[in-house]
């Protein structure tokens, strides 16, 4: 009877999943309930919470539960979050770099997805000239820089090609030090 009435509750959160995400208090109870999902709850709470992408990546609250659904590692997830954050390149990214939370989406997408669509997401990124200008000045995006740029180091000839983008967009940019700190 304990496993059904906790299915029930369970199922009765994800009903719920739009009001709760974009509460404080509601956002905490839906990742803490996403951890101890079933796996088949997981992936029906994960898919509501891809759906709703573009408000809840950017949301005070809804971001805690697009990074839950990230820090989740499993690689349909992993490559519906690059999908949103890659479409219509670069306004989404600039878009989503350029918020406080959102910000924390995509540094937790860089920090977490497995290295192939870490460097592919990275690419397409960085071959965007107003998209890097923007991230290099930005007070949000460039912590997300900061952090793909120590990530790139893993891969030497990556690191390179990364800086190669970057570097030329550096005069006079208020964050410059902290962002050659993190290669």
């Amino acid at each position: 009877r304990g496993a059904e009435e906790s299915a029930d509750l369970i199922n009765m959160i994800i009903d719920k999943g739009a009001r709760l995400i974009i509460h404080q208090s509601g956002c905490i109870a839906y990742t803490r309930v996403y951890d101890v999902a079933s796996a088949a709850q997981r992936r029906e709470m994960a898919q509501f919470i891809l759906a709703h992408f573009g408000e809840y990546a950017a949301h005070p609250f809804g971001n805690y539960a697009v990074q839950r659904v990230i820090k989740g590692k499993l690689e349909e997830d992993l490559k519906s979050v690059r999908d949103h954050i890659l479409a219509s390149v670069p306004s989404t990214a600039t878009t989503l770099t350029g918020n406080k939370f959102g910000s924390h989406v995509v540094e937790s997408f860089f920090t977490t997805a497995d290295w192939d669509l870490f460097e592919e997401s990275f690419r397409v990124l960085l071959q965007q000239p107003d998209f890097v200008a923007h991230i290099c000045f930005n007070r949000f995006g460039n912590y997300v820089l900061q952090s793909a740029m120590r990530r790139s180091c893993e891969r030497p000839a990556f690191k390179d090609e990364c800086i190669s983008y970057v570097r030329p967009h550096l005069y006079n940019c208020p964050f410059a030090q902290n962002i050659v700190k993190s290669w």
